[in-house]
């Protein structure tokens, strides 16, 4: 039980990461970036094609991460904002981020080819002993990084001038811009910042879980359900929510059947938004009688 509970953690503090993602490009631009969890795809065969080249482990990871951000701002400055410029309808930019997330996958098919790679093991593989149960120190890592990754993000956004116009612009972007602040450079940031994390994260998962072309598909599921479960914007929710899907995943998985993985997360999804349709932090919504 120990152990599942501790690989739980660390796979959902992927999710978490996702999912923060999720909430801040949303705050930030209104924009559901359905192409989240492809960041963590490139920051993790993107570190493997790099450093199959004899590159030196920290620069191949450097190089992972860097062309999650590059992809990030692709989607932003080529994808959306032309949208945006042109007063698209609400959902044109949603929809995009979609066919953004087949074009990605589709070309790391073609980079990487259908076989999933593990990035070899970038710390002492040591063993630590929990409640008589040997886990891998890796585990522990992943933890850790999610915590200053995500606790950094949380002193990005409430003491920097740059977390304060994304929240700004979160609050109201058409006053935000009377201001002086632009919230397409804003939003671009933001989406460089999230790709960039998803990038980190998918390198720290990468020696511990197999990435192959598509774990964009599947991480970018999970990291919805993190956002949506903790209620749509609150990155605290994102983060408790990815943690709780990812022990619960590991559960189902090792007691049911891992067959059902994607289909639980949605099941648990609706059964949140049943009972609590904000989500788990969200503001509570009262919708029309009639």
């Amino acid at each position: 039980m120990v152990p599942l509970l501790i690989f739980g953690f660390g796979i959902g503090c992927v999710y978490a990461l996702v999912g923060a993602g999720f909430s801040l490009v949303f705050k930030t631009t209104g924009i559901v970036n359905f192409a989240q969890g492809s960041f963590v795809t490139l920051g993790a065969l993107g570190a493997y094609a790099v450093l199959a080249e004899g590159v030196p482990y920290a620069i191949a990871v450097l190089a992972g991460v860097g062309l999650a951000v590059a992809g990030g701002l692709i989607l932003w400055y080529v994808v959306l904002t032309p949208l945006i410029m042109r007063d698209a309808p609400g959902y044109a930019p949603n929809i995009a981020t979609l066919v953004y997330l087949a074009v990605v996958t589709d070309l790391m098919l073609l980079w990487q080819g259908a076989n999933p790679n593990l990035l070899p093991v970038w710390a002492p593989q040591t063993q630590f002993h929990v409640l008589g149960a040997n886990v891998s120190i890796m585990y522990l890592y992943v933890v850790l990084a999610a915590a200053v990754l995500l606790g950094g993000l949380g002193i990005v956004l409430r003491a920097t001038r740059l977390g304060i116009g994304m929240r700004a612009c979160a609050v109201d972007r058409e006053t935000s811009q009377l201001l002086g602040l632009s919230p397409r450079l804003l939003g671009g940031m933001a989406m460089g910042l999230m790709a960039g994390i998803g990038g980190v994260g998918g390198v720290l998962i990468g020696s511990l879980q197999y990435a192959a072309y598509d774990s964009g598909v599947t991480f970018g599921l999970y990291g919805f359900v993190a956002a949506v479960a903790g209620g749509f914007g609150s990155l605290p929710g994102a983060v408790i929510a990815g943690v709780l899907l990812g022990i619960l995943q590991e559960l189902l998985a090792r007691y049911v059947s891992s067959d059902f993985s994607d289909a639980f997360a949605l099941i648990l999804l609706l059964c949140i938004l049943v009972v609590r349709p904000g989500g788990l932090m969200g503001a509570r919504i009262r919708f029309m009688s009639r």
